[in-house]
């Protein structure tokens, strides 16, 4: 879960400081939030209570990628952007 989290806020990072061409690319923006939704689903199935799911957030996301996070979460149980 730690390697996936890391990756997708790898490639929001991308997406926002781009260094080549990929970085552009919806698709590459869409795999990023597909990775931190897969987190989200993680989290959701271990800790279901959304308390817990933003404590988790808060204590293993950045503060810049908050909003990523609540973007990616939003459905994710009682998650709603």
């Amino acid at each position: 879960m730690e390697v996936l989290l890391q990756k997708g806020l790898e490639i929001m990072y991308n997406v926002d400081n781009p260094t080549c061409e990929q970085h552009h690319q919806l698709e590459y923006w869409e795999e990023g939030q597909t990775k931190l939704k897969k987190v989200g689903q993680m989290v959701h199935k271990m800790h279901p209570n959304l308390t817990d799911m933003i404590d988790f957030a808060q204590k293993n996301v950045p503060k810049e990628y908050h909003g990523n996070i609540n973007h990616a979460w939003s459905g994710i149980g009682d998650w709603l952007a």
